[in-house]
């Protein structure tokens, strides 16, 4: 793998100065999370009315079947380019606020293994609906909580964290894919 040094090579870029805009300094977690809550609330409205839009109406019709949604005059590959840039500009948004909450960056911040959870997050809120992640990141972020909570009793080893944490992922992972088969999560 290449490294570039003007983003910390290997180890990643430390002492990221705290978020300001004009005279606002955020400093500590409070203006971090209203700004976080912010964010959301902006994502939420656009994706609204993505969704609700012309273009909207042609990617939920992607969703259904690309064939038919060519033969309707929806650009498929332009329709899907447009919304992985979107995810990426809202992905991006939430690393930037990360990146000045926590004044760290690297390339161990955000491993693959989490996406395995926000999956699982999405399929807890329910896939293709406008709240289902964040539902699911709130449902999931409480039930992974109590896992947390049993760790930390007396006599049980260090590790049990987050093993049970592991084990409380898989148990939410089945439950929903036994859910979706039983009801044929199909559109």
């Amino acid at each position: 793998m290449a490294t570039v040094p003007f983003l910390g090579g290997g180890v990643g870029i430390f002492g990221i100065p705290p978020l300001s805009v004009g005279p606002i300094v955020f400093s500590g977690q409070l203006p971090y999370a209203y700004l976080a809550l912010a964010a959301l609330a902006a994502a939420m409205a656009t994706v609204h009315n993505l969704v609700n839009s012309r273009f909207g109406r042609g990617i939920r019709a992607l969703a259904g079947s690309e064939s038919a949604a060519a033969s309707s005059g929806v650009p498929v590959l332009a329709s899907k380019v447009v919304v992985f840039a979107i995810a990426g500009a809202f992905a991006g948004l939430a690393g930037g606020i990360g990146a000045f909450f926590t004044p760290f960056v690297s390339q161990d911040t955000y491993p693959p293994l989490a996406s395995f959870g926000y999956v699982i997050m999405a399929m807890v809120g329910g896939l293709g609906t406008l709240w289902g992640g964040v539902v699911g990141a709130v449902a999931l972020s409480l039930w992974l909580g109590l896992p947390s909570a049993l760790a930390s009793l007396p006599g049980l080893p260090p590790t049990a964290g987050p093993i049970l944490q592991y084990a409380g992922y898989g148990v939410v992972l089945v439950v929903f894919l036994l859910r979706c088969r039983a009801a044929s999560c199909r559109r």
